[in-house]
This record gives structure tokens, sequence and C-alpha cells, in this order.
């Protein structure tokens, strides 16, 4: 429904305008009236009617004032002048500020009729055409646009659009970029659509000028124009509803790289290879985020590494928390950098990876009995896209060996205990003794001995007997190892003295009440 307003000094006239034709009938509302051209003037601004119909001659600020003013203004609206005067010079004033129709008062309700179907009808064709060449130049812009974020010459491509005009600016790109998610692909066109309705939305109502280009089905770029501190705030309150709109009505969610900020068109495709290695950070910090390129480019630097030595050291002595502690101080210095690639990740925590497992699960069958599969770091890593997934992957590593060294775990504030207990760890399959790790610790036999027992509630040959024999226990139930083989991998040189230890350990195994 098209908005009418009525303007005319006299409360009668204007009373008698709402009731003279039936204003809906021919595809209008009243939305407002005014009593003189200034009046008029500052409701328009607020109502935005399609057509003002006015009197010419007012006790103050009349018609002519009116109609010059939004002639002034270059306002749409289509302006019909109702007057008593059938004087030229009126007319040819009235026309000549841009009046549609002059008519007459008494109005002939059918001149009125006819001229308020003319006015509709070319109101409509206006904005049908308007709409039609807007359309044409947001898809010309949005062309050229791209063809200009991909590489292509600008000089070539605004000589092949004579008819285009880059808007003048400093510019910065935005990708926004659907994150995979497992059923995505089930809802993909339903996901995009709301993307692209969200979009147009925010770009409508943003007072920085945005070009919006398709980049494939789940991508969007936006080039922004950033004059000043302002405009750069408003881009990033744009992309922040963006974002929060989109969690917010899909359940899924993006993330965007924005680049640097560029003074020159010719410079675009630079502003989307710094998006596009930006984005690629959501590997690294986890998606639903924006990452900036300025903050990407301030973090460039040598890349953290995972000093594997401690962490095996630390899983030794049964200190499983440091170990953790040691991953994931990499992973959080990795993110704060945020320009590592992430293949560089995924390279760094096989290597790590593989030492550990070589340390603590020595074949495959007892990789199988640890991991419950063949564990294959650098194929694994290699199809893990988050950096988070990744951080996961090595802890779970780490968890599975603590899982099957817990029954060998026993808890001890007692320093030389514990040290007594990671030496027993480390050298189980040696030859060793309690008086080796006496004179290693700098104690006597007895007193080392006597804390052991207190401690532990078991003397120090009981301990290193069970947890050999916990160790063996791994090797035999794999079925690849004998049990003089079995014996020989965890210290014992005498296979049958071995033999007859482990059995008894089994008795106990199975029937642990009766031990």
């Amino acid at each position: 429904m098209l908005k009418v307003m009525l303007v005319d000094d006299e409360v009668i006239i204007r009373q008698g305008l709402k009731k003279i034709i039936n204003w809906q009938s021919v595809g209008f509302e009243i939305a407002g009236e005014a009593s003189n051209g200034a009046e008029a003037i500052e409701k328009i601004a607020s109502l935005s009617p399609d057509v003002v119909i006015t009197d010419i001659r007012m006790a103050s600020s009349d018609g002519i004032y009116l109609l010059q003013e939004l002639k002034k203004r270059k306002t749409d609206c289509k302006i019909i002048v109702i007057s008593g005067y059938d004087d030229f010079s009126y007319i040819q004033e009235a026309m000549a500020a841009n009046a549609y129709s002059y008519l007459l008062k008494p109005v002939d309700i059918d001149k009125l009729y006819k001229v308020m179907d003319e006015v509709r009808e070319k109101i409509l064709s206006e904005r049908q055409t308007k709409n039609e060449v807007k359309a044409y130049n947001t898809l010309l812009e949005e062309k050229i646009t791209l063809k200009l974020l991909n590489g292509a010459d600008y000089n070539e491509v605004m000589q092949s659009n004579p008819q285009y005009k880059f808007p003048d600016g400093n510019y910065m790109t935005a990708i926004i970029s659907i994150d995979r998610k497992s059923g995505l692909t089930d809802e993909k066109t339903k996901v995009f659509l709301s993307l692209t309705e969200i979009i147009d939305y925010e770009v409508s109502i943003s007072e920085n000028h945005i070009i919006k280009c398709f980049v494939d089905n789940l991508k969007y770029a936006l080039v922004i124009s950033v004059k000043d501190e302002y405009c750069y705030d408003e881009a990033i309150k744009t992309l922040n509803n963006i974002l929060t709109n989109f969690s917010k009505q899909t359940g899924f969610t993006v993330t965007i790289g924005i680049s640097g900020i560029f003074r020159r068109a010719n410079m675009l495709f630079r502003s989307y290879e710094q998006c596009n290695k930006v984005l690629a950070q959501k590997a690294i910090m986890g998606n639903n985020r924006i990452i900036d390129y300025i903050l990407y480019r301030a973090n460039k630097n040598s890349e953290p590494t995972i000093n594997s030595n401690l962490i095996i050291s630390a899983i030794k002595s049964d200190d499983f928390k440091k170990a953790h502690d040691i991953l994931n101080e990499y992973f959080s210095d990795v993110i704060k950098r945020i320009n590592i690639p992430i293949s560089s990740v995924q390279s760094t925590v096989a290597e790590t990876a593989i030492l550990i497992i070589k340390t603590f699960v020595p074949d495959s069958d007892s990789m199988i009995l640890v991991f419950g599969r063949i564990v294959k770091p650098i194929l694994e890593l290699g199809q893990i896209e988050l950096m988070v997934d990744i951080q996961n992957w090595i802890n779970e590593i780490i968890d599975s060996i603590e899982n099957h060294s817990n029954a060998f775990l026993i808890e001890t504030n007692n320093v030389l205990v514990k040290k007594t207990i990671e030496m027993i760890h480390d050298k189980y399959d040696t030859h060793i003794t309690l008086r080796s790790v006496a004179d290693a610790l700098f104690v006597s036999t007895r007193h080392l001995s006597r804390c052991f027992k207190q401690e532990t509630n078991m003397t120090f040959n009981d301990y290193l007997t069970m947890y050999r024999m916990r160790k063996a226990d791994i090797l035999i139930e794999t079925g690849n190892y004998k049990i003089s083989e079995a014996a020989s991998l965890v210290g014992y040189s005498d296979a049958k003295y071995f033999s007859n230890l482990y059995r008894e350990f089994k008795h106990k195994k199975e029937k642990p009440d009766m031990a």
C-alpha cells in the first residue's frame, strides 16, 4: 500500500479529501496531515510518503515553498497540487518545482481518481525500473569485485566495464565461512540460505558501503569501504552481528577472516589472500570467531616445540598430570601466536606421539592392548582439521597409557620412596637391587627399606616383583611372547624361576579374595 500525505491549512478541506474517494481502492492509505509547508517538511522526513497532495496557497509556508524544498532535497515523493487558483503563473511555478499534477478546487472526483491511478502506476513502474537497475548494478559490482579479489588486472577490468566506477575509499575484505560439522550435508542449502538472508539484512542496514560476493556454497566474501575509524568499528559490528545471528538462527557457526586495510581497489587481491591465510587459522584457534590479519601479522615469530623427553620422563614417574601440562602449554602457546600452519602442529604432535608410543608400547600387540588399535600418528593426525581435536588426540594417547599404568601407581608424599618407585619403573628390566637404588639415592639400605615398607606396605623386592609380573602379563596376554621371552624382557634370566613367580601372580590375579 502506497502512502499519501495531505497538506492544507483548512481542516475541513483535509477532512473532505479523506472522504472524497476510497483511497484503498486506488492502492493508497492516508499516512499523515500537515497545515503548512514547514510542518509538512518535518513529517515527510519521518513518514516518507509516496505522494503529497497540497494546497498551493496557505497562511504560512505555502505549497510553492514545500515544492521547492522537496526539489532541493531530491525527495522521491510525487506532488499533486490542488488549488482554487487557475492562474497560469501558479501552474507554471508549481510545475517548475516538480509538481506531478495540478487540480483545481473544487476537486473533480473522477479526475482525482484518474490522477491517483496514473501516479500509482508511475511510482510502481519507476520502482520496478529502479530495482532492476539496482539488481543489475549489484550483480555487475559483485562480478567485477570477485575478479579483482581473484587477481584480475584492475585497469583491464575497469576498461571492460566503462559504465561502472569502483567506489572511492579504503577497503578491507572479510571472508565468512560456514564451519563444517556433522549433519551439515543434509541441511547445507537451508543453512546457506539462512546465511545469505542474514548477510543481506546486515549489509542493508550498515552505514558502510559493502559489496557482497558469492564464493561457494560455504563462503561469502565482503568488501567493505572503511573511510575512518568509525567505519572500521561499524564494519566489525556488522560482522559480529552476522556471526551471532547465524548461530542463533541455525545452530551452526561461521568463522570470519578479515584483512588489513588497503587504500586502492587494485590491491583487493592482496586483502583476499590475507583473509584466506588467517581463515586457515581456525584449525588452530577454533570455530565461531573473527580472526584479524593485523593480529596474525603482529604475532609472527618462531614456532613452539614440545619437549618429548620431559613428557616421557613424567610418564615414567607416573606423573601424568605433568605430561598433560607440558602438552597443554604447547597448544596454548600455539594459539597465542595464531600464525602457525596446522600442518606444522600435526607434524610436531606426530613426532612426539611416535616417541611416546615407542617408549611405552614396544610392539603392535601391546599397542592393541593399550589403545585398542594400531596407532598411526602421521595418518591419523593428517585427517584432523581442528587443533582442539589434535590436542584431544594426543591427550587420549597419554590417558590410555595412564589407564594401563594405574595398577602400578602408589600414592606417597615421601620423596625418597617416590624416587625409588621412579627408578623401579625406569630400570625394572635390568638387574636393579635395593643396594643399587640406595647407593644412587645416597642413603643406607636399612633406611630405604624401612621408609619403603612404611609408605607402600610392601618390601622393595615385593614391589619390584609385582611390577615385573604386571609388565610381563601385558606381553604374554598379546599371545606373541613365550614365558621365557617375557621373562627376559622384564629382567629375569632364569625362566623357570620366573615361571613359578608368574604362576603365583596369575593365581592371585584370578582369585584375589584367596590372596
